[in-house]
């Protein structure tokens, strides 16, 4: 049996090639993106056909991988070729349709050589330093703008730094995070190109943020709250959630983008993560012990907090903040009809990390509800299987008051798709609830109003 697998693998370059059993499996390499058929060609201009596994970090055939994040991809008319070093291997095409496609998918994930063949660099962007700097770019294939970082490697360049960013990058797609689109490389500079995501930085945004209303704020921390519930379910810890690194894109304050994950890590590699502005740390982080994902949590709490109270809870000081955030003791007063908004806050910034409301869990929060911020429309689902009690019993929304964390991640048999105004409407919903038409009509007549 294994000389049969030898024997279908023998034309793939055994260097650039290796077996499955050295790659060290983390939560990146069991991310499958897409699986098909390709040809490849050996070096006796012979093709093959093959079954490949497109990764976030590798390409697989059979039990053999090709490490993908240090290798470069170079386009030709009917051919893909993958390069490290003196090592490569070149992946044939009939249609150009299907050469374009896995190009697109191959080129997130790989390096490409000259930038400047592809992309002019026009207008400067943002906060620059002497390593790094932002551009607005135009792409010369299809005349489209793109953001781009643009890396210097200078004295002060750590590129095991560099590479786990973007690795990061690769893994994350979200609409409200920035999306990594390719790679560019040279002797002297590294290119990250994304979707033009540049905005204002919400700091700059503040005093149109305090103008609105309190459900206002709730759309904003739930959109931070659905953020961190895709980068946390993926592994990673973005370590650095503050205003400066939020943009708002449009004169919509909820059309925002989560970006800068140059001090993010995967759950599994964690270090001491190094936070400028300590306004924003958690008491765990402050005092040097072991941390986990909720740093995140705690940090958009802190965001929160100013939301409501128009300050930060520690001092502006880097002293004084450092001091106040080790214990962690926040005040929170009372605020006209905020209660169910404290009682949030206060479960995102609790002292203790394993205390800390998850992003999936707060999302279901009654706040959320109180604001209307999920769309009240009801999908209608199949009740065939549920009684009345069933439904109930499965549904924690009907019993959580604040202070009361639900006992699950989801709300129950609705899920989160219709969240009526009152206990009376949800209740009025499950009269009705094996009873379509009169449901549908009541809702319609709802709108009408």
């Amino acid at each position: 049996m294994q000389q049969q697998k030898k024997q279908q693998t023998a034309h793939l370059n055994p260097i650039l090639w290796q077996p499955l059993e050295k790659l060290q499996l983390t939560l990146l390499s069991q991310h499958l993106i897409y699986s098909g058929i390709i040809w490849i060609r050996s070096e006796d201009q012979q093709l093959h056909e093959e079954q490949v596994s497109l990764y976030a970090d590798r390409l697989q055939i059979h039990q053999l991988f090709c490490n993908l994040t240090q290798t470069i991809i170079r386009k030709n008319i009917q051919t893909i070729k993958l390069v490290q070093g003196k090592n490569s291997t070149e992946i044939f095409f009939n249609r150009s349709a299907d050469l374009e496609n896995w190009f697109n998918m191959l080129k997130r994930f790989t390096i490409q050589l000259n930038f400047s063949k592809d992309y002019k660099l026009n207008k400067r962007l943002g906060y620059q330093d002497p390593q790094t700097q932002i551009y607005q770019a135009r792409c010369f294939a299809n005349n489209v703008n793109y953001t781009v970082k643009v890396i210097q490697k200078n004295n002060k360049f750590d590129p095991k730094l560099i590479q786990q960013e973007i690795n990061i990058l690769r893994r994350i797609k979200h609409k409200n995070i920035i999306n990594l689109v390719e790679v560019y490389e040279d002797q002297y500079t590294i290119f990250l190109v994304f979707e033009n995501y540049f905005g204002t930085e919400m700091v700059y945004r503040f005093e149109d943020i305090l103008n609105s209303q309190e459900p206002q704020y709730a759309r904003i921390i739930y959109k931070l709250l659905e953020i961190l519930s895709c980068i946390h379910s993926l592994g990673i810890i973005h370590g650095d959630i503050k205003l400066e690194n939020i943009y708002v894109k449009s004169d919509n304050l909820v059309d925002i983008c989560l970006a800068n994950f140059n001090q993010s890590e995967f759950i599994e590699r964690v270090n001491l993560i190094e936070i400028q502005i300590l306004s924003y740390q958690s008491p765990e982080l402050l005092n040097g012990k072991p941390y986990d994902q909720s740093v995140d949590i705690y940090a958009v709490g802190i965001i929160f907090y100013y939301f409501i109270y128009q300050v930060m809870p520690f001092s502006e000081s880097q002293e004084h903040a450092q001091n106040d955030n080790k214990s962690g003791q926040i005040e929170f007063p009372q605020v006209r009809n905020t209660s169910y908004a404290i009682d949030l806050l206060k479960q995102m910034l609790q002292v203790e990390p394993k205390q800390r409301i998850k992003p999936n869990v707060a999302m279901n929060h009654e706040w959320f509800i109180k604001m209307k911020v999920q769309e009240k429309l009801f999908k209608q689902k199949s009740f065939k299987d549920f009684t009345l009690p069933t439904i109930l019993e499965k549904s924690d929304i009907f019993t959580q008051s604040p202070g009361q964390q639900p006992k699950r991640e989801c709300i129950g048999v609705f899920e989160d798709e219709f969240l009526m105004d009152s206990l009376s409407d949800r209740m009025g919903l499950l009269k009705n609830a094996f009873n379509p038409s009169k449901l549908n009509h009541d809702i319609f007549q709802k709108k009408q109003k």
